[in-house]
């Protein structure tokens, strides 16, 4: 069983940068696969969302996209949600799909149409966004790749939101998000190469429907010099897509 949980942060310039209204919330993007292994496209790229509120959120008529280049997904059916202390992946592959590769029970929001994500982006380009029914930035994350202290892709692995900085203000930092890698934070390799990207040659790695949090206890520990302690558990299922 495996705990996750995301980190606050602050990302004051978004409402600037994706010329539309910033309502913070819940929903935090914990997780980004840009950059799999082989020519992938827009269908087989994927975030992860984390609810970290105390109740079940309605994703009904929600969506996620590029802000910066204004190509979004379209609504999620009605009926979408996620529960409290849950990650679902945002994805055009099938639950079945996309299952296959990484496993079962990981909860999937299978989305009409692709997002394409740049592999070498910087501070000027690729804001990942999620947006609420009504068309509001929920949350976004303007990711870059080796600079500003952001992660170096290896088309393998994805990036993913690092313990203790679960929230909607921590993860617009580059320094509290690390590079995939085999049994650290709950990362692990695919169990097989993605089927719909041909020229693929190994498994990515990647930890979906799993993010990292200390648990409150730790946080305290943290604070007066000790070693935070990782619980961990295995993120419920709640959606329909």
């Amino acid at each position: 069983m495996r705990k996750f949980v995301k980190a606050l942060g602050v990302a004051g310039a978004l409402g600037v940068i994706a010329g539309a209204p910033v309502a913070r919330g819940a929903i935090v993007i914990t997780e980004i696969h840009y950059n799999l292994n082989g020519s992938e496209g827009a269908n087989q790229e994927w975030i992860e969302i984390y609810n970290t509120g105390p109740a079940t959120q309605d994703l009904s008529g929600w969506d996620w996209g590029d802000s910066q280049d204004g190509a979004f997904t379209g609504n999620f059916p009605a009926g979408t949600s996620l529960a409290p202390g849950a990650a679902a992946i945002l994805v055009p592959q099938t639950p079945e799909t996309f299952q296959g590769i990484w496993g079962d029970g990981i909860q999937v929001i299978q989305t009409d149409v692709g997002i394409s994500l740049a592999n070498g982006a910087t501070a000027l380009n690729e804001l990942v966004v999620i947006r609420d029914q009504n068309d509001v930035i929920v949350d976004g994350v303007n990711y870059e790749n080796n600079s500003n202290g952001w992660p170096d892709d290896d088309n393998q692995a994805s990036i993913y939101l690092t313990p203790g900085a679960v929230d909607p203000v921590s993860n617009d930092l580059g320094v509290n998000w690390g590079l995939s890698a085999v049994g650290v934070n709950g990362a692990f390799q695919a169990q097989t190469i993605n089927p719909d990207i041909a020229n693929a040659e190994v498994m990515d790695i990647a930890s979906p429907g799993t993010v990292v949090v200390p648990e409150p206890t730790s946080l305290s520990l943290l604070a007066l010099g000790g070693t935070a302690l990782l619980a961990r558990r295995r993120r419920s299922m709640n959606s329909t897509a």
